[in-house]
Parts: structure tokens; C-alpha cells; sequence
């Protein structure tokens, strides 16, 4: 699940570095979606969305446990996950193919 958290967080960089947009170097989800809302530029992902990613990072990057603090993933929760990300990706890259 780490990968979808990554493909996410790649795609918002991509975007921003496609826009010339300086970003400081974060992992986090919600504050690069911010940093592109900022700058009028929404991708279709809810802060829900960016919070369970969020929560995939830090501690499957880092383990002490379990991947996800407060819960087991399951075959729902894997698929979630994998289609936020996948929604992500394939907005980002029709994004930065106008661009060019």
C-alpha cells in the first residue's frame, strides 16, 4: 500500500515541478494537495482520502507495528487505497500532457 501512497505523492510533485511551483520536501498528502489547491489547481481528492494515506506512509516507511496504527487492512481498504491512487495518477497525467 506504501506504493499507492508514493504514486500519489509523486504525481503531486510531477504537477507542481511541471508548474514551476516550489515545494518544500514533505511526504504529506494533504499539505502538497494544499500547496496545489493554492494555486488553482484541484485534483479530485478528498482530505479523507489524503488522511488514510497519510496514515500508510510514516509507518510502513518506518515500521514499529502494523503498516496502518489504527487498523488492519483488509481487501476493501487495499482497494480503496489502490483506486485513489490510481484516479490520482491518471488526473496528473492528463494534467501534464495539456501542459505541453
Amino acid at each position: 500500500m506504501q506504493n499507492a501512497q508514493q504514486t500519489v505523492e509523486k504525481a503531486f510533485k510531477a504537477i507542481l515541478n511541471q508548474y514551476e511551483i516550489p515545494v518544500k520536501r514533505t511526504h504529506n498528502i494533504f499539505e502538497l494537495n494544499l500547496i496545489l489547491i493554492k494555486n488553482s489547481i484541484n485534483i479530485n481528492i478528498t482530505e479523507d482520502e489524503c488522511d488514510l494515506l497519510n496514515s500508510i506512509y510514516i509507518p510502513s516507511k518506518y515500521p514499529l507495528g502494523s503498516v496502518l496504527p489504527d487498523f488492519e487492512p483488509n481487501e476493501k481498504i487495499c482497494r480503496n487505497v489502490f483506486e485513489i491512487a490510481e484516479r490520482v495518477y491518471s488526473e496528473v497525467r492528463n494534467l501534464l500532457k495539456q501542459k505541453t
